[in-house]
Formats: structure tokens, C-alpha cells, sequence
């Protein structure tokens, strides 16, 4: 399944394709869009969080490089990621972050994500310090 996203005052398409539980953006010019020259700029993910109940599912690898970043890139994954996550029966969704990226923190906030005091499951994240959660 693919979606668009057009950005006309940029002169950009995101391209969103389902990738097993993750979403990969494309970006480039309309005529880029689908060949060679395009890359892929922002990506991600979700998954069953390990060592947790079944109905928790874990935000994974969300990353946009900078040029992606402030274009709707990010606004596009998160809500593909939601509305996956729901359709495929989770009704929580966890992820960790480190302190320093203050930006993701607001922009998860923003999402209805909030603070934990403590990790859930088992992620292998061991630099992460900030948990953070949200019903579906």
C-alpha cells in the first residue's frame, strides 16, 4: 500500500509505503519520486514490545534526517505508525528516548505520549533514559 504526501510550496513528494510494521519516506522532486535518485529520509517503526503484555507494541527507529525534519515528515510516520498499531490490535504503544533529544520528547508529547517513571519490557535499549506511553 503506498500513500502520498505532496508539499507543493517545497516542491516535495513523500511517498509512505507499509514495510512490515515500519514506514520508510522517500523524498525528492515529483519527477524523483519512484526512481533511482530518490532516498529514503525518515523511517519508522513498530513492534510487539518484548517482555510485556500483547496488547503493548513499542515505537521503534523513528528518525528523520535534517532536511526532512519540519515538512509534515515526522507528522506522516507517527500517525501511519498509530493507526497501524491499532489496526493490528495493540491498544498501548511504548518508546524510550535518551534526555537529549528534548525535540523528540515535545513532538511525542505532542502525540498524547506520556512520562514513565520506570522502563517496560525488554527493548535492549541501554543508553535510553526517558520512557514514554500513549493508549491506542
Amino acid at each position: 500500500m503506498t500513500s502520498t504526501l505532496l508539499i507543493p510550496s517545497l516542491g516535495l513528494v513523500i511517498s509512505l509505503r507499509k514495510w512490515v510494521g515500519a514506514v520508510p519516506i522517500a523524498i525528492g522532486s515529483a519527477g524523483e519520486i519512484g526512481k533511482q535518485q530518490s532516498r529514503i529520509v525518515a523511517v519508522a517503526g513498530f513492534a510487539p514490545l518484548a517482555g510485556a503484555d500483547p496488547v503493548t507494541c513499542e515505537l521503534r527507529k523513528m528518525y528523520a534526517l535534517p532536511e526532512a525534519r519540519g515538512l509534515g515528515a515526522g507528522k506522516a510516520l507517527m500517525e501511519s505508525c498509530l493507526a497501524g498499531a491499532r489496526e493490528a490490535g495493540f491498544k498501548t504503544m511504548y518508546l524510550e528516548t535518551v534526555t537529549a533529544m528534548t525535540a523528540a520528547a515535545k513532538f511525542y508529547a505532542q502525540y498524547g505520549f506520556t512520562h514513565l517513571d520506570r522502563q517496560l519490557g525488554h527493548t535492549g535499549h541501554t543508553r535510553c533514559d526517558v520512557f514514554m506511553m500513549r493508549p491506542l
